[in-house]
């Protein structure tokens, strides 16, 4: 029987945790706060010893969060893995920016399910021994079995009948198989309001190595110039302002057309054609395929 985990959570005193605890409880982890304290210990050691009893910790950062600020430095002094949820009306200090943190509705639970279950699966992974650690620019000598490739070998054939003949949900659906089929994690946004984002996704793999999450846009159409720079910068912004590692904008021209992107490195910004990126995925893992073009960015090709 796996251990229960305890997860030590922190916010100004008038936001509403209660999603972010529901998916905790969910996933049996214990949450720790410094409103169960005894008469007398200064909060300053409740705040040390909750700490340490927790196995790692989440602040949610909003327009006010001076004391939550501090639990942060707290928390980095201690050593403990954290997760730094900021408000989309709040921003974080210079100091700590570096930290694992992203911007997220507080109401979205698709969300915020998917980065706390990709973040507490990151912290058990460590737990546990493993054969190989990844290297920083190794990529995996591995592939996809005959089941997932016969499957998106079927999603190629339909993504080639939607360039002659198809409209952006299709679109957008068979981008979803393919997260399915390679068992990525996943959040769906493509049927919300329109955030400058399809998708979100988690991955262990990728995670130890350039970080999460992954965001994802998806554009379908007779792509002008115009209109493929104006993805472009969408997704770049996206990425900034939540502090994404690793954004993919898919894409699919129904001229057959390869845009030019001016892919980066920090954050790592890459454009593929669907048609191209499932042809790779045949032939190479996702974590390669992503580890490859990363490669290729920093060598200048």
């Amino acid at each position: 029987m796996d251990r229960q985990y305890k997860c030590f959570l922190s916010a100004s005193y008038d936001t509403d945790l209660s999603l972010i605890k529901s998916v905790l409880a969910e996933n049996k982890v214990e949450t720790l706060d410094l409103y169960d304290f005894s008469i007398g210990s200064s909060i300053k050691d409740i705040l040390k010893r909750k700490l340490r009893q927790a196995d790692f910790a989440v602040f949610v950062v909003s327009k006010d969060s001076k004391n939550v600020l501090y639990e942060i430095g707290v928390c980095e002094g201690l050593g403990k893995p954290s997760l730094i949820i900021i408000d989309k009306d709040a921003s974080l200090p210079f100091y700590i920016e570096n930290k694992l943190s992203l911007t997220a509705n507080l109401n979205d639970r698709a969300f915020l399910k998917m980065t706390l279950l990709g973040f507490i699966d990151e912290i058990k992974a460590k737990r546990k021994p493993t054969k190989k650690v990844e290297k920083q620019n190794e990529i995996p000598n591995d592939k996809y079995d005959n089941h997932k490739i016969e499957v998106l070998n079927s999603l190629l054939q339909q993504t080639k009948r939607l360039r002659e003949s198809g409209h952006g949900r299709e679109l957008e659906y068979v981008i979803e198989e393919i997260f399915k089929t390679i068992h990525l994690k996943y959040a769906d946004n493509s049927k919300g309001p329109d955030i400058g984002i399809d998708f979100a996704l988690w991955s262990n793999k990728l995670g130890r190595i350039i970080g999460n999450p992954i965001i994802v846009e998806a554009k379908f159409g007779r792509l002008s110039d115009e209109t493929f720079k104006k993805a472009e910068y969408q997704i770049k912004k996206y990425a900034e302002t939540s502090d994404a590692k690793v954004a993919l904008l898919l894409y699919l021209d129904k001229t057959g057309k390869r845009h030019k992107f001016q892919s980066t490195l920090n954050p790592l910004i890459i454009a593929y054609d669907v048609e191209d990126f499932i042809n790779g995925l045949m032939v190479s893992t996702f974590e390669s395929v992503i580890l490859t073009s990363r490669n290729k960015i920093a060598h200048g090709h």
